[in-house]
């Protein structure tokens, strides 16, 4: 049968696959096959203990990205201004924004450990607007598969170019076999309204799980896998806009560095060329503490010793094209 959703924040039974649809399909999808790329556990990681919500199941992850841009579905979204980002422990990464919010699942089943081996963990590499975000989980298994299995998957997220990949890696043999639509993983990408009732844009997987049919019919109607993909697979997400920085819809015009930052006493903002720009400056919430205009200027200093110390945004406007950069002062 056909799994029917019933969505929340924090237990959906999503995952990807992606059929002949009028639906608007924001990725194209590849298999990589194992060989191509080596499955290793994530090093330097911070493991996430016990600060999962025990109403909820998730751990929202803001503090660690605040500030920082991302592109989910061709859209831009500002973590911990415009857009929420969480981990759940069922193997999935949500976006929650205003009013929509968006998912990406390798198995969106109830998760079981196996020992205490088992954790789920992240790694954050690279520099703000390059960054790499990882999320592992080590030794799983599904709660309602069949006795003794388990499975290792990450999901990794590149900032700059918006691509976003699942690994996965040793499994049980048992994970390839005995699953079907009903008791099997739910593996992809979906985006949906608050309320779920419908579906903005999905591109989900079902079938093999090395050889995954995809789905992409904007209908809330879902297929699961039958197990999880073997060790060394990766399934890739690549943005088909050619938008292909989080910066890119201002590059053209607005290119700017940002320094000293960390700061304590002023902060100097050097551009491209000269610029006519509204530099916004905003505390965590959102609030603006301060507005600044550049008139045909190519550097502006700005002083920043009375606001209280902490973590600001500072939003440059030219030509209804912005930039945010995340500030610190000491």
């Amino acid at each position: 049968m056909i799994k029917q959703f019933t969505f929340t924040l924090t237990s959906i039974i999503l995952l990807f696959i992606c059929t002949t649809s009028n639906a608007q399909i924001s990725y194209s999808f590849t298999r990589i096959p194992p060989g191509t790329i080596a499955y290793q556990n994530l090093t330097g990681n911070t493991i996430i203990t016990d600060s999962f919500s025990v109403n909820t199941n998730d751990y929202l992850f803001n503090q660690q990205l605040q500030g920082e841009v991302f592109k989910f579905f061709n859209t831009l979204d500002t973590i911990g201004v415009n857009a929420d980002i969480w981990i759940v422990n069922d193997g999935e990464f949500q976006i929650g924004e205003a009013l929509t919010f968006k998912l990406f699942e390798i198995a969106a089943t109830p998760l079981s450990s196996i020992n205490v081996t088992s954790q789920i963990s992240y790694a954050i590499t690279g520099t703000s607007g390059n960054l790499i975000v990882k999320f592992e989980f080590k030794n799983w298994k599904l709660a309602n598969g069949p006795p003794g299995n388990f499975s290792n998957f990450q999901i990794w997220l590149y900032q700059q170019i918006g691509v976003i990949e699942y690994h996965f890696g040793a499994r049980s043999a048992n994970n390839a076999t005995g699953y079907n639509i009903n008791n099997g993983p739910f593996m992809g990408a979906v985006w949906v309204p608050n309320a779920a009732t419908s579906v903005i844009e999905k591109l989900w997987c079902n079938g093999n799980p090395n050889n995954p049919t995809l789905d992409s019919a904007a209908i809330v109607q879902f297929y699961a896998m039958q197990g999880i993909p073997d060790s060394g697979t990766v399934y890739r997400f690549t943005p088909k806009s050619t938008l292909t920085g989080i910066n890119n819809p201002s590059q053209e015009n607005l290119q700017i560095s940002l320094y000293p930052n960390p700061t304590t006493e002023q902060t100097t903002i050097q551009f491209s060329k000269n610029t006519n720009a509204l530099i916004t400056i905003q505390d965590v919430v959102g609030k603006t503490i301060l507005e600044v205009p550049t008139r045909n200027q190519e550097q502006i200093t700005i002083p920043v010793a009375d606001l209280p110390r902490g973590i600001y945004f500072i939003k440059i406007t030219e030509n209804n094209k912005s930039i945010i950069k995340k500030i610190v002062l000491m």
